[in-house]
């Protein structure tokens, strides 16, 4: 209410633009899915049912703290697209303190669950699954880099350049496939 009154009534042109966004917004959920099963998935074929359920249960733990830095970008997504449309100085300000801060934070959280992973896996799983920790000790530095990229694609979307963060998300699902492959 602040910004515009709701109104309640069909406008075709957003839903004209509704529509055509639909299929890039819709490439963007499958290629980035694809990028996070796709490691499991292969390492059930090749490696076997025990290394892919050891990964996992790594993975699942490295994914919580993802899950915040994804919760930060959705925040940040209406800010930078008011900003984008403002001021360019203003945004890149924002995008560039927000890509220096999650970085910081994640590379300061995954330094305590590397150090941490063995109690971590214990407390969560228990005893009984110590191989996981080594595991972790690996995957959670992987939070580091993949914390900016919520930054990094609502940025393009706040400039309406969602087809590059298609193809960003095209390229990393094959390299991960790959790479997983090799």
């Amino acid at each position: 209410s602040r910004i515009a009154r709701p109104q309640f009534k069909l406008q075709r042109d957003v839903v004209k633009n509704l529509y055509h966004m639909t299929p890039s917004f819709s490439m963007i959920a499958l290629f980035n899915s694809l990028f996070w099963a796709a490691p499991v998935v292969i390492l059930t074929r090749l490696g076997g049912e025990v290394e892919a359920g050891l990964f996992s249960a790594a993975y699942k733990l490295v994914d919580m703290v993802i899950t915040f830095a994804h919760a930060y970008g959705q925040a940040l997504f209406p800010i930078a697209s008011r900003t984008a449309q403002n001021d360019a100085v203003a945004f890149k300000t924002l995008f560039l303190k927000s890509i220096k801060y999650v970085s910081l934070l994640t590379l300061a959280i995954a330094a305590g669950i590397s150090v941490l992973a063995s109690d971590i896996v214990a407390f969560i799983y228990g005893n009984g699954m110590t191989e996981v920790a080594s595991i972790l000790r690996v995957l959670i530095w992987m939070a580091a880099p993949f914390s900016i990229v919520p930054i990094l694609a609502y940025s393009l979307m706040s400039h309406n350049r969602q087809n590059s963060d298609l193809l960003g998300n095209i390229a990393a699902a094959a390299t991960v496939i790959l790479l997983g492959v090799l």
